[in-house]
C-alpha cells in the first residue's frame, strides 16, 4: 500500500541564515519503506538538503524517531501531514544534520569509571539523550543517557568509585534533579523508575546512620499527626464538595485520585448533559494531559468536553511536561516549559485548558505570572478543574470564590 505524505522539512544553514525556514513536499512512499527513504526523495529532489546518513534520528511532529521507522507505523502514528526537524534544534547547521559532539563531551565525566564494554552501552543511548527536552533550556545538562550509565556502573558489584559517581550525578546545576519524564520520543521510554534507583542511593548515602535519627522522625510524625490533620472534606476541592453535594455523594466512597475521574464514576458525563444548563457553546476547550496520562485519560477528557457543550480542542505541547517536578530545584526552567505549554494552546486558539492533576495546576494557573515573565508573553487562557468546568455547566454555582478559583491565577471572564 502506498502513503501520500504531505511534509514540511527544516531548513537551515548556520553559514547563511538566521533563522530556520521550511519547505513543502507531497510524496509517496510503500509502507515498507522507511522514513530514511523519505528523507532520501527529498534529497533526490533536492540535492542541496541534508540529513545526517549515521545515527539518523528525526524529530517527527515534535517527536524523536529513528529513521529506520516503517511508513506504515509513521502514518499510524502520525499521520500523513508531518514536520520533520533536526534532532537537536539548537543544534542544528546544515537542515537536519546538527553537532552531535555534546554526546560524547558528557560521557566524558564518567569516562574515568568505565571500560570499553560500558562505552558501548553509552553509545546505544544516543536516541536518550536527544529526546530530553530539558537540553533546550540548559545545554549542560548532563543528559538522561549519563544517568542510566551512571545506573549501570552504580549496580556493579564492589564499586569502590560510588561516591564519585554520584556526586557527578547529583550536581544540582546540571545533573539528575533536572529529569523529568518528557514523552518526546517514539516509541516512548519512561526511565523514571531507573533515576528513582539513584536518588535511593542518594538518600541512603545522605542519611547512612538512620537508627539516631528515628526518634527525631518519630516526633515530627506525631505532630503532624497532631496538628495537620485534614478533615474529610479539605481532601476535596471547593469545587468537587459542590458537587459532592448537590449529587448527594457520600465523601467516604470516593476513591478516585483525580477530579475526572471522581465525576466519571460518581456522576457520569451522560448525567452532566442531561443537567446542561450553561453549555459551553462556541468554547474551544483542550485538556492538558502531561506526559504520562493514559489515552483512556484523554477520551475521558474528550468526553466530559463534549458533555459540557464545548469543543474539545487538541494542542501539541498537551503531553510535554510543564516543569511540575523540577519547579523546587529549576524553577527558572520550570516555568519557561509551563510557559511554553500554555502558550502553544494559546496559539492553537484554546479558550480554556483543563487541567486535571493538582501539581500541574499550582504550576499552569497559581504561578502564570511567573510564566508569562519567563517567556517573555501575555497568556490570555482560563485555566480550570474538570469540577469547576462541571459546577459552572450545571448551574450549581458562579461564585468564583466558592468554586476556587485563585486570584492569583489566570483571569477567569466567562463567569
Amino acid at each position: 500500500m502506498n502513503y501520500k505524505l504531505h511534509v514540511e522539512l527544516f531548513y537551515f544553514n548556520a553559514a547563511t541564515d538566521y533563522l530556520p525556514h521550511y519547505k513543502q513536499f507531497t510524496c509517496t512512499l510503500d509502507e515498507k519503506q522507511t522514513l530514511k527513504d523519505l528523507l532520501k526523495t527529498v534529497q533526490e529532489r533536492d540535492p542541496s538538503f541534508e540529513y545526517p546518513k549515521q545515527k539518523t534520528l528525526v524529530q517527527v511532529n515534535t517527536k524523536l524517531a529513528d529513521a529506520r521507522l516503517k511508513i506504515k507505523e509513521l502514518v499510524h502514528v502520525f499521520g500523513t501531514h508531518l514536520t520533520l526537524e533536526p534532532a537537536s534544534i539548537f543544534r542544528a547547521y546544515k537542515d537536519l544534520r546538527f553537532d552531535d559532539r555534546d554526546f560524547m563531551e558528557k560521557y566524558e565525566l564518567l569516562a574515568p569509571y568505565c571500560n570499553s564494554d560500558d562505552l558501548k552501552y553509552y553509545r546505544t543511548l544516543y536516541h536518550t539523550y536527544y529526546a530530553s527536552e530539558t537540553l533546550r533550556y540548559n545545554q549542560e545538562y548532563y543528559g538522561d543517557a549519563l544517568f542510566l550509565l551512571a545506573l549501570r556502573l552504580l549496580r556493579q558489584e564492589e564499586n569502590v568509585h560510588e561516591d564519585a559517581i554520584l556526586d557527578i550525578v547529583s550536581n544540582k546545576e546540571n545533573g539528575l534533579w533536572l529529569y523529568e519524564y518528557e514523552n518526546n520520543s517514539y516509541p516512548a521510554h519512561d526511565i523514571t523508575p531507573e533515576l528513582e534507583l539513584i536518588k535511593a542511593m542518594l538518600e541512603n548515602r545522605r542519611f547512612i546512620n538512620r537508627e539516631p535519627m528515628q526518634p527525631v522522625k518519630e516526633f515530627i510524625d506525631n505532630i503532624k499527626d497532631r496538628f495537620c490533620n485534614t478533615t474529610e472534606n479539605e481532601a476535596f476541592s471547593p469545587a468537587s464538595q459542590i458537587l459532592i453535594e448537590h449529587y448527594n455523594i457520600m465523601p467516604e466512597i470516593i476513591e478516585e485520585d483525580s477530579e475526572l475521574d471522581f465525576i466519571e464514576r460518581h456522576i457520569g458525563f451522560e448525567k452532566v448533559l442531561e443537567d446542561l444548563k450553561h453549555p459551553f457553546n462556541q468554547f474551544n476547550i483542550a485538556f492538558y494531559a502531561g506526559p504520562s496520562a493514559e489515552a483512556s485519560t484523554c477520551k475521558k477528557a474528550a468526553s466530559l468536553i463534549a458533555s459540557v457543550g464545548g469543543i474539545f480542542s487538541p494542542f501539541e505541547a498537551s503531553s510535554k511536561a510543564c516543569g511540575a517536578g523540577i519547579v523546587t530545584v529549576a524553577p527558572d526552567i520550570a516555568y519557561k516549559k509551563a510557559g511554553t505549554v500554555l502558550l502553544d494552546a494559546v496559539d492553537s486558539n484554546v479558550d480554556l485548558l483543563m487541567v486535571n492533576t493538582p501539581d500541574a495546576l499550582t504550576l499552569l494557573n497559581s504561578n502564570i505570572a511567573k510564566c508569562e515573565k519567563a517567556v517573555g508573553r501575555e497568556i490570555d487562557l482560563q485555566i480550570v478543574t474538570p469540577s469547576q468546568l462541571v459546577a459552572v455547566a450545571t448551574g450549581y454555582s458562579h461564585d468564583k470564590d466558592a468554586l476556587g478559583f485563585n486570584k492569583k491565577g489566570s483571569k477567569i471572564t466567562f463567569i
